[in-house]
């Protein structure tokens, strides 16, 4: 499915965001949940938990990889954890009725108590703050008047498991709209990294042209106009971060191009269309380098499940970017940026490379990867 990124048919609205009114325009389809700022063309989130609004920097690939790491979480983490304090609360719940005034045995229920904590901290959600809230009063084995109430600590055991069940209950309804904004952002990705091919493929087909017929055949110089006409057409429309970084540099060099060709200038306008040609062949590399930062990602947050795929997965990826880059003509490029970013790729890869990859090493690749979009 591809989505129209003309944003003048997208719907405005005034949010707020740290106490400011913010304009963002909001994605089709999106249920109003997620929106782009008018004013910085950062991505903004709604978070439905709590009823307000999120800044995404970066651009639509970050805010894609953050809600496919939301459902990750909640399915391989939060979940488990929350459902493996519930059933030790019920337990303790039973085992109160043993407690006793006897010192040791009250240390053994705190440290039980204690060790659910862990699993509650930095919590924001209103729920779990509630079902922390209850187990750190029970660590203390007396009620508001320093007696040791059975009652009361199983009445706030019993508070918390509800709490921890509602939590629960919520993750099951807001996982499939995870899942669900995500895909939507897939279509929007595919529709930008849709332009960017268009765009290259008119640039190469006018750079046949011109090397083919003469400029001076009016008939070969309208065909090379439309071309390059088009081509600016495709790159206007990549109005989203991190596409919309380098759009003017290459509406400026579209632009040039049109003007040497106007002017039957054949040197210049050759020029100027390979260095519109290699800058949309480099960029064409972006989806596969943000597509394995997702994969390096899940080795950091998911160490122990992440499967052999996942890293290969990652490893073709950068090889694959690392040999575009190592075919790049940068010749009238400003910055050129390939000889960085084929040895931050090759780093990268060398560690995936590793038969034994820990934690650290995955962050390693990260911090590679995340260089190595900058350049591009």
């Amino acid at each position: 499915m591809i989505y129209s990124l003309d944003q003048r048919q997208w719907k405005k609205q005034s949010i707020s965001h740290t106490g400011e009114d913010v304009e963002i325009m909001l994605l089709p389809d999106t249920n109003n949940k997620i929106g782009v700022g008018i004013a910085d063309n950062d991505f903004y989130v709604h978070d439905w938990t709590r009823d307000s609004w999120s800044k995404v920097t970066g651009g639509i690939y970050r805010v894609w990889r953050m809600f496919g790491y939301m459902a990750l979480g909640y399915e391989n983490k939060e979940i488990p954890i929350l459902e493996k304090i519930e059933r030790e609360c019920k337990d303790l719940r039973i085992n109160f009725k043993l407690l006793s005034t006897d010192e040791e045995e009250q240390e053994v229920f705190r440290t039980r108590l204690n060790s659910l904590l862990l699993g509650l901290a930095r919590v924001q959600d209103e729920d779990k703050v509630q079902a922390k809230n209850q187990i750190e009063h029970c660590v203390l084995l007396k009620d508001s008047i320093g007696r040791l109430n059975i009652g009361v600590l199983r009445c706030r055991t019993t508070s918390s498991i509800k709490k921890l069940e509602k939590r629960v209950g919520k993750i099951g309804r807001i996982e499939p709209r995870v899942v669900r904004y995500q895909r939507k952002l897939l279509y929007f990705i595919g529709s930008l990294e849709r332009l960017n091919r268009d765009a290259l493929e008119t640039i190469r087909t006018a750079i046949r042209l011109v090397y083919n017929h003469s400029i001076d055949d009016k008939k070969n110089h309208d065909a090379i106009w439309d071309a390059i006409t088009s081509a600016r057409q495709y790159i206007e429309e990549m109005n989203l971060k991190p596409f919309l970084n380098s759009r003017p540099h290459l509406l400026a060099d579209a632009t040039e191009a049109l003007s040497h060709l106007k002017n039957r200038d054949d040197k210049d306008l050759r020029s100027v269309l390979k260095k519109i040609r290699e800058a949309l062949f480099l960029k064409n590399t972006r989806g596969a380098l943000e597509s394995a930062q997702a994969d390096i990602t899940l080795g950091i947050r998911f160490h122990s499940d992440v499967t052999h795929e996942i890293i290969e997965s990652a490893q073709k990826r950068i090889g694959w970017a690392r040999k575009v880059a190592l075919d790049v003509d940068e010749t009238g490029f400003k910055n050129p940026v390939c000889k960085r970013l084929i040895g931050i790729l090759s780093r990268a890869r060398k560690i995936l490379d590793k038969t034994d990859l820990q934690p650290s090493d995955y962050k390693e690749v990260k911090k590679f990867v995340a260089e190595a979009l900058k350049l591009i």
